[in-house]
């Protein structure tokens, strides 16, 4: 069955400057198509206005959208179109009765273009119609709410908001390399890098194991089918077991894990200057474990001479 989704975009992108502004709003369609297209969705209608972004398309699209960043949030809705005030109310009256019968209901109603009545008009003529189907009005705590955006003379009805994942379209702030172990960390930092906007690659620091390895790219896996959208990322695999033995027959005990850590950047470095990328993204967050103290991370970035994102650093 195929339904209408209203699409609000993310108020940072609403906030940009008007190039800035269409340049990200064509990412994000860019995006949603990919995305859908990598759960079996081909056949899209899409229309963009304003601070919106209208979708046809089938009924499991409002378990996809939620993964893409940009959207603020979503909602399934049915299109009509009035003449008056008074027919508006009449065919909100047709559309909801049904679904308030018993019910506290409020209603909540958006407008734009020119009208011969406001928004809080709307709202209180829909009101009276839909009263005597209820179990009364609660604007605070209602059972259900009545949403009714209206634009020009076209009016959208629908009765539930869907969060979206917020944030910035994948591919509008640059390219990043991902230092990935598989852990929980990595994972959603590069979870947050992918939300700000930042396309990755990943860099997986092979240390020996082959579960290991497997559980690693199985957890890399599942990120990329759920949350990456616009572009396919590349995974590059570093043997690291010959540094390993290298810093354990050369290196101090108490030295290694930073040895190490100083390893990973300068590999992530030279592929991030492969790749055309700009910083390094990690899941560091201070002091999480005994390495993770602000000298030692001072002392592994060192080596490097790009940025080093560290979206979990402050977070418990």
């Amino acid at each position: 069955m195929v339904k209408l989704y209203l699409v609000r975009i993310s108020g940072e992108v609403i906030l940009k400057a008007s190039k800035t502004r269409i340049r990200f709003e064509k990412r994000l369609v860019k995006n949603i198509i990919d995305m859908c297209r990598k759960h079996g969705i081909f056949n899209l209608k899409i229309k963009k206005s304003e601070a919106r972004i209208f979708i046809e398309g089938p009924e499991k699209l409002e378990s996809i959208l939620c993964k893409v960043f940009g959207i603020y949030s979503y909602s399934p809705v049915v299109k009509v179109d009035f003449s008056d005030l008074e027919d508006l109310s009449n065919k909100a009256k047709d559309y909801f009765k049904n679904k308030i019968v018993g019910k506290k209901f409020a209603v909540r109603v958006k407008r734009a273009g020119k009208h011969d009545f406001t928004s809080i008009d709307a709202a209180r003529k829909i009101g009276s119609k839909l009263y005597k189907y209820s179990n009364g009005v609660d604007l605070k705590n209602p059972e259900v709410e009545v949403f009714v955006e209206i634009r020009n003379n076209h009016a959208f009805f629908f009765d539930k908001i869907i969060k979206g994942s917020g944030g910035l379209p994948i591919g509008v702030n640059g390219r990043a390399v991902s230092l990935f172990s598989g852990g929980f960390d990595s994972p959603v930092a590069s979870w947050f890098a992918w939300k700000r906007g930042v396309e990755l690659d990943f860099v997986y620091c092979y240390l020996g194991g082959l579960d290991a390895k497997y559980r690693t790219l199985k957890v890399l896996k599942t990120l990329v089918d759920n949350w990456c959208s616009g572009y396919t990322p590349k995974l590059h695999i570093v043997d690291f077991r010959p540094i390993v033995s290298d810093i354990i027959k050369n290196v101090k005990k108490e030295l290694r894990q930073v040895i190490l850590r100083r390893a990973m950047y300068r590999v992530a470095e030279i592929i991030a200057r492969e790749v055309k990328a700009s910083a390094i993204v990690t899941g560091e967050s201070l002091g999480q474990v005994s390495s993770q103290t602000l000298w030692n991370i001072a002392v592994a970035e060192e080596i490097v001479r790009i940025p080093i994102l560290r979206p979990l650093i402050g977070l418990d």
